[in-house]
């Protein structure tokens, strides 16, 4: 084997390995918003497929390769790097759309309104308004762009 395809297979093989990872992971936290919960939140129920009130390796590997399999879209049992990174960008959009429906959606019925949109943007502007005017001046502005920007840095 070439030099250049075994790099490559080490890098896709870490890379499914990765993704492995991420979804089982992903299952776990997904876990923790039902009913059965173990000590962390987790369901052993839905995961200890035979029952023994353990997670053996099979059943932990078996949670993410359900999202794995799906992943290949071509059905040829391997995972090209087009097929994870696909799948890595759908399970971001997915984690994105779930925070923002999570943020926006004040009453929890699954869509979003125009009025918890204004309810929304009246809290925010009522947080930059520090002085309680109605208004926003251009220092209340300006401190608006300084947390944004220390924000993007990673300082809050």
């Amino acid at each position: 084997m070439s030099m250049n395809k075994l790099m490559l297979a080490s890098v896709t093989t870490l890379t499914i390995i990765g993704v492995g990872i991420a979804t089982t992971g992903s299952a776990f936290a997904d876990d923790k918003k039902r009913k059965g919960k173990g000590k962390r939140g987790v369901n052993i129920e839905r995961i200890d497929t035979d029952k023994s009130g353990t997670i053996s390796l099979e059943e932990f590997a078996s949670v993410g390769m359900g999202k794995m399999i799906a992943a290949d879209k071509d059905g040829d049992g391997i995972l090209s790097t087009d097929e994870v990174s696909a799948a890595m960008e759908a399970e971001r959009k997915r984690r994105r759309e779930e925070a923002m429906m999570k943020r926006l959606d004040v009453n929890g019925d699954g869509s979003i309104t125009v009025a918890e949109l204004q309810d929304r943007m009246s809290k925010q502007f009522a947080l930059l308004d520090r002085n309680s005017d109605g208004s926003l001046s251009e220092e209340e502005i300006r401190k608006m762009r300084g947390k944004r920007k220390g924000n993007r840095k990673g300082n809050r």
